[in-house]
């Protein structure tokens, strides 16, 4: 699910990066 990848990018700053990478 998205929403779920989204509330992890929000915590993290780093992962948010990668997953604005990927998408």
């Amino acid at each position: 699910m998205p929403t779920k990848i989204i509330d992890d990018t929000s915590r993290t700053k780093p992962i948010r990066t990668i997953v604005g990478d990927v998408l």
